[in-house]
């Protein structure tokens, strides 16, 4: 891979915290929120804002396989333990799913309510995959001891967690995935991008014939073919596993791009990057116009042009952002927010749900829980008040406050050495 110098590209960081920032927003949700807060309807042919989140974030993680490769050389020796590196960043993310997903608790036979299990879930993976940097002794005794105590919770909950579906007699058979969940999801993604990225390194034209063929399986397996090649889809179906694979995929080419630039002089590097990156998304749009004549363009069984569109949008967001920030130096406080976001995105994600789920079981009086009373009663306090027009902006007011609350929580979290980390 060579031992190319990597700088930091705030850009990318700074993409990420956005694109983070808005997934905590619209998986909130907020009062009487208009259809384009939300996902396009199935059946339909078109794309909200919302379908764009998802394969942006996929986007970036294949971005950022080579800057991490290239940082790497420092601290690994060979293939073999960039690979089982990769291996258990993906094996890490899709349990993390697994857990994720499994809220269907049978609570006549667990104990508690659903609510708390969701939470007790959460907060296992808090204490298994917490990382504490400081500089105090203790601290970082104290850390490895919760960790061991998270482990041993895991394998607790693995055992006595129940479904409905569950013989009476059974328990912990059905903590397996229905689907991987959204970290699941970027873990199988990310182990696809990354080992191809292992065997190829940073030849543009491999990588590209890598990524043509990735679009031709998942054009063909959406088209209703490759049935007998179930054994590429990891339990979900080929055109879903190979198309979120295909954005993961272009994202690591543009991040092979950025490592072959960062060798010319800083004015060179920027026009060539901007070039590079307006190129890319007018190819991608290109790309998602021809394969919407296809089959159309929805999120759902992640349609071909889906894949293309989603990559666009991300990469023209880019465009903007890498002028803004990397050209023009531009340093305010929305910046340094986003660029924060971004570098615990995982603990932002973690933390949404488990914060979230916290609130919840705090009752705040009339029927409420405390999440509802902070961040979801200004919309319906307007219908009440016979102010209609004022409830969806007061909801998503409190919507906004709270994912900028737990972006709060993780900046400070962070500031104090304490993270979650893969």
């Amino acid at each position: 891979m060579g031992n190319t110098k990597v700088d930091r590209v705030g850009s990318v960081d700074i993409l990420r915290g956005l694109v983070m920032f808005a997934m905590i927003f619209v998986n909130c949700g907020f009062y009487r929120q208009p259809p384009w807060c939300g996902h396009y309807p199935s059946g339909g042919d078109g794309i909200t804002f919302v379908d764009i989140i998802f394969p942006a974030f996929l986007f970036l993680a294949g971005v950022s396989i080579p800057l991490a490769f290239a940082r790497y050389a420092a601290t690994f020796s060979g293939k073999a333990l960039n690979f089982y590196h990769v291996c258990y960043r993906a094996a890490t993310l899709m349990v993390m799913g697994v857990i994720y997903v499994n809220t269907g608790f049978d609570v006549t036979r667990m104990g508690l309510t659903a609510a708390w299990w969701h939470f007790i879930s959460l907060a296992i993976i808090v204490l298994v995959w917490h990382q504490y940097k400081g500089e105090n002794r203790a601290g970082r005794v104290v850390s490895e001891i919760v960790r061991l105590l998270g482990i041993a919770a895991l394998v607790g909950y693995y055992f006595y967690y129940a479904s409905p579906s569950n013989a009476p007699e059974v328990l912990g058979t059905e903590l397996r995935p229905s689907w991987w969940g959204i970290l699941g999801l970027i873990g199988r993604a990310y182990l696809i991008a990354a080992t191809i990225y292992l065997a190829i390194g940073r030849r543009a034209e491999l990588l590209m014939f890598a990524v043509l063929l990735a679009t031709l399986i998942h054009v063909t397996a959406f088209g209703g073919g490759l049935k007998e090649w179930w054994w590429l889809s990891g339990g979900d179906r080929v055109m879903i596993t190979v198309g979120q694979a295909s954005v993961t995929m272009l994202g690591v080419v543009a991040g092979a791009k950025i490592l072959d630039f960062q060798q010319l002089d800083a004015a060179e590097r920027h026009r060539k990057m901007t070039g590079f990156l307006i190129w890319f998304a007018l190819l991608a749009f290109a790309s998602g116009i021809v394969l919407r004549k296809l089959y159309g363009l929805h999120k759902d069984g992640t349609f071909p042009a889906y894949v293309y569109t989603t990559v666009g949008w991300t990469t023209a967001a880019w465009v903007v952002i890498y002028r803004l920030s990397d050209v023009w130096k531009i340093n305010n406080f929305v910046t340094r927010f986003l660029l924060g976001v971004g570098s615990v995105a995982l603990s932002a994600y973690v933390f949404s749900s488990l914060l979230r789920n916290a609130l919840t079981l705090i009752p705040a009086g009339d029927g409420q829980t405390m999440f509802q009373l902070l961040f979801k009663s200004l919309g319906p306090l307007c219908d009440a008040e016979g102010l209609p027009g004022l409830a969806p902006f007061a909801g998503a007011f409190q919507t906004f406050c709270y994912a900028l609350t737990v972006a709060l929580v993780c900046l400070r979290l962070k500031k104090h050495r304490l993270t979650l980390k893969i």
